[in-house]
């Protein structure tokens, strides 16, 4: 125990030097940027709805926060562009405008879940996350299952994608990196049990108890658990955030879709095993 924690111990302090490194360097050739990047970040961790922002703090500024800091800016000139649409974190189908409804319940009601489950479960991948793409920002993906329905061309929904996670697999605490969407996830398992789950802050949604459908902002900090003994599928879906300015929005998801598709990498999901 002593011998893991001297590990985690180190691993920090390394990645504490290396980013104060580079801050140093941005600071000393333009101190603006360094202000900017303060602000953006701190107002990132205090707008969570979390109870323990001390936590979300480190989380975001010493763990796994990089990514999500490195987009504050523009994440936070998203949150303005899309006034006066609040940003809720959490989300019912109900607060959302009408044509997201419309589109997010044609996948409820018309997706074939047995058969991408059972396509899923056929991979047999030896990970315990994987994850297929059949739109990603806007760009159809060519899968070697076949589904109609998730390659139809929608207006909002931007990104379809379906996330297996093996028996007793979870995430970390993480947060995602970029606030131009809303997270939507459908559970496609009929058979559930109680401990799958996910905690978005302080709420926690139990598939079995609470529905299919759970709609949140990835950017603020979250965990999936599958602590079962089955595999467990879900449809991963991205929405366009309401804004009064719905073309600035997609247009800036559809140049970060296309980026993805000509910079090796670029779509690259950590810890996810990307199959087709």
């Amino acid at each position: 125990m002593e011998i893991e924690f001297n590990r985690t111990t180190k691993k920090i302090i390394k990645r504490l030097i290396k980013r104060f490194v580079v801050i140093g360097i941005i600071t000393y050739l333009y101190w603006p940027i360094t202000v900017v990047y303060a602000i953006t970040g701190l107002y990132d961790v205090l707008r969570q709805k979390n109870s323990k922002k001390w936590l979300v703090f480190l989380h975001y500024f010493m763990e796994n926060g990089l990514l999500a800091w490195v987009f504050s800016p523009i994440n936070t000139a998203i949150d303005i562009l899309c006034l006066p649409y609040i940003n809720k974190q959490v989300y019912q189908l109900e607060d959302l405008p009408k044509l997201h409804q419309e589109e997010i319940k044609t996948l409820l009601n018309e997706t074939p879940r047995l058969e991408i489950s059972n396509a899923m479960n056929e991979l047999k991948s030896s990970d315990e996350r994987t994850m297929m793409f059949y739109k990603w920002y806007g760009y159809n993906v060519e899968t070697n299952y076949d589904c109609e329905l998730f390659h139809r061309k929608f207006k909002r929904i931007l990104t379809i994608g379906v996330s297996s996670f093996k028996a007793n697999a979870k995430t970390g605490a993480h947060f995602g990196w970029l606030r131009a969407g809303v997270r939507v996830l459908i559970n496609i398992d009929d058979a559930v049990d109680e401990m799958a789950y996910i905690e978005v802050n302080d709420q926690k949604h139990v598939w079995k108890r609470d529905g299919r459908l759970f709609i949140f902002d990835d950017t603020v900090i979250h965990q999936s658990f599958n602590l079962t003994n089955q595999s467990r599928n879900c449809l991963f879906i991205d929405v366009t955030r309401p804004s009064l300015f719905p073309f600035l929005i997609n247009g800036f998801i559809k140049t970060l879709g296309f980026a993805s598709i000509k910079i090796p990498g670029f779509n690259r999901l950590s810890n996810w095993k990307v199959v087709k």
